[in-house]
C-alpha cells in the first residue's frame, strides 16, 4: 500500500513491478488480476472503487475468482 496508495497508482504500474512487490505471497494470478482490476476501476470509474455491486462484480478479479469458485462447486 505503501507503493500504490491509490488504484490509479496501481494501474498505473508496469505489471513487472506488481509482480516483483508480489513475491513470496504466492498465488501470482491475484497480482496480476488486482492488476488488472485496478486498470478497469481507473479507466471506467474515474479511479474511484466502484459504489455497487453489479460494478465491483464485473472487474476483472471477481470474474475470475467466481469462474474457479462454480467450477469447482459443481465439478463432478
Amino acid at each position: 500500500m505503501a507503493r500504490f496508495p491509490t488504484v490509479t497508482d496501481l494501474a498505473n504500474a508496469p505489471l513487472d513491478e506488481v509482480l516483483h512487490l508480489w513475491t513470496g505471497l504466492g498465488y501470482y494470478a491475484r497480482a496480476r488480476n488486482l492488476h488488472k482490476a485496478a486498470q478497469q476501476v481507473a479507466a471506467l470509474h474515474g479511479g474511484k472503487f466502484p459504489e455497487t455491486f453489479e460494478e465491483v462484480a464485473s472487474t476483472a478479479g471477481r470474474r475470475a475468482f467466481h469462474r474457479r469458485r462454480d467450477s469447482l462447486a459443481f465439478s463432478g
